[in-house]
């Protein structure tokens, strides 16, 4: 698996953890060591083509 495959992975990983929780997101993010806006931009973020950025 790549760099990039592995970051999709965990990413896609800690949002699916964040909706199955139930918490708020701000109860989420400090029970996981995450800041709010981390987990915003994993939440909004659309796949990027491999090998771009």
């Amino acid at each position: 698996m790549s760099k990039i495959e592995e970051l999709k992975f965990h990413r896609k990983e800690r949002v699916a953890d964040f909706r199955k929780s139930g918490q708020s997101m701000s109860k989420w993010c400090k029970e996981n060591t995450l800041k709010v806006h981390q987990l915003q931009i994993f939440r909004t973020r659309k796949p990027t083509p491999l090998g771009v950025g």
